[in-house]
């Protein structure tokens, strides 16, 4: 019984560190850090960053909402 990979079908590298190269994503680590930092190849980094900005743009303009609700503010703040 296998794992179901995340992200893309041909991966040959495990959740755990797509986990964490999507971590170090998101901490705005460059490809080169992230890849001393994991011990894994550069060009590995790249391919999966260059993945995850696909994912966000191609998000961005289908024009979805994260949100379906109106959120109101209080006026006891201001």
């Amino acid at each position: 019984m296998s794992i179901k990979k995340l992200y893309k079908r041909d991966a040959k590298i495990g959740n755990k560190i797509i986990l964490k190269i999507l971590r170090n994503f998101c901490m705005d680590f460059s490809a080169t850090d992230s890849s001393k930092i994991l011990r894994i190849r550069r060009a590995t980094v790249n391919s999966r960053y260059n993945y995850f900005r696909k994912v966000i743009y191609e998000y961005c303009i289908s024009g979805e909402e994260v949100f379906n609700w109106v959120i109101g503010m209080d006026e006891s703040y201001f």
